[in-house]
């Protein structure tokens, strides 16, 4: 355990002080009351404390989450039940290691950043009369999943507004504005689009009132494109949400959208939901983009100039987007439809420069029209290219699914560097990078 008169949380622990007169422990679990304190007693009638409590500095709104921020304080109480100020309060902690977790005394407060590990902090008063030591500890409640950002060696946790159990970057820009969704309950419940910009939240209003929503893509002019309800959208700061046409479709979703302002995305058309994947544009509207025969298609990313990268194929009844006869395919800025002419993949993403990533033989691959197909060269035994920068670098996953997943950056000059999982973290899934090469994506 670290003394924390100086809070230097790779301080050499330091003996106790003193002896312990009395100790009496607090669990902080889910069902907690924010009220409740710990405290020792003390019966020596010499000593001027005859009692000693940790208390929470406001009232607790809710159990305390990961990555939450909490104040405590000593309080120091004589026979009569009276505060005694300036007592000389000595702390200690300990955390199991965690990386993210914080503490900063200020003003006789203490001020904690929890991590994700259980964590244990003790308040001792030094005297020349029986001494008194009070015990707090915190087990914060786990998200389903937890935002996080990346340099590509590290991760750093986003913090995110209370009630949220599982959070989900999809995207982000060279500005830092990141978007994705939230679910405030299990299994999706309560899914909401999120913007986060200059550091801030913000939850766009429109669509089908209580729906579930997400945002999907973000360009360089921090504007947005995603789905609420059945419908798809496009955002910005000045003009709010802009539904785009559905038409006659049951419903539709936006997946990534360029800096012209350019949309594409699939929707659902026609008496039999025939999905089929369209691209808009504010100048032209909506427009299907052409498959083979009687295939559906669907639509994953989109070029600065214009050009969709997706599937086509014949879908399964059941499972919307699980393709038979399946293909990747580009379409051109003039509606060519050009196939990926190599083997089965599952393709992810597509950057400025044709580059196409994704999975194939379970191992990630990029693709380009001059070179063909390329698989990372890494002994991983299982991994996936997820999203591609202008400048060729590659993020994605390997590991094994459902266990232990972990990160990697492949640069575009072939290297391939593995981001730090830190013990606390289970698996690391990196959802997008940008030109400047920031990563972002979610972690459990």
């Amino acid at each position: 355990m670290a003394r924390m008169t100086s809070f230097n949380r790779f301080a050499a622990p330091l003996p106790p002080r003193v002896s312990i007169a009395a100790t009496l422990s607090l669990l902080l679990l889910s069902g907690c009351n924010a009220s409740d304190t710990t405290s020792g007693d003390i019966t020596d009638d010499s000593s001027t404390i005859t009692s000693l409590s940790i208390v929470y500095a406001r009232p607790l709104a809710a159990p305390l989450g990961e990555f939450d921020t909490v104040t405590v304080r000593a309080l120091a109480l004589d026979q009569r039940g009276r505060e005694v100020p300036g007592a000389d309060v000595q702390w200690r902690w300990e955390s199991g290691g965690d990386v993210w977790t914080s503490f900063r005394l200020s003003e006789g407060r203490v001020h904690i950043e929890l991590g994700r590990s259980e964590m244990t902090i003790s308040a001792t008063i030094a005297g020349t009369n029986p001494l008194a030591r009070t015990i707090l500890t915190i087990k914060p409640v786990l998200r389903e999943s937890v935002a996080f950002w990346s340099d590509g060696h590290d991760l750093y946790p986003i913090v995110t507004p209370p009630g949220f159990v599982n959070v989900v970057p999809l995207a982000l820009n060279d500005r830092g504005t990141v978007v994705g969704y939230m679910d405030t309950g299990k299994g999706g419940l309560g899914r909401r689009a999120f913007i986060r910009k200059d550091g801030k939240f913000i939850f766009p209003a429109g669509g089908n009132a209580g729906a579930a929503s997400a945002a999907t893509s973000v360009n360089g002019l921090d504007v947005v494109a995603g789905w609420a309800g059945s419908n798809a959208f496009v955002w910005s700061e000045s003009e709010g949400m802009s539904l785009l046409p559905r038409a006659g479709s049951y419903s539709a979703m936006a997946k990534a959208i360029n800096d012209a302002g350019e949309v594409a995305g699939d929707l659902y058309a026609g008496e039999g939901y025939t999905l089929r994947a369209f691209r808009w544009s504010p100048r032209t509207g909506l427009s299907f983009l052409p498959v083979t025969g009687a295939h559906d298609s669907f639509a994953v990313g989109l070029t600065f100039a214009g050009a969709v990268l997706g599937e086509e194929g014949i879908s399964d009844a059941l499972v919307a987007r699980n393709f038979t006869e399946r293909k990747t395919v580009i379409w051109s800025v003039d509606g060519e439809q050009i196939p990926l002419p190599c083997c089965s993949v599952t393709a992810s993403s597509i950057n400025d420069r044709g580059e196409v990533v994704g999975i194939t033989n379970s191992k990630a691959f990029r693709w380009d029209a001059a070179n063909g197909l390329t698989q990372i060269a890494a002994d991983f035994p299982s991994s996936w290219a997820v999203a591609i920068n202008r400048n060729g670098d590659a993020v994605g996953t390997w590991g094994n699914v459902g266990l232990h997943t972990n990160a990697f950056v492949w640069k575009g000059d072939g290297t391939v560097v593995t981001i730090n999982r830190p013990g606390s973290v289970s698996s690391i899934t990196p959802t997008a990078i940008s030109d400047n090469g920031s990563i972002v994506g979610y972690f459990k």
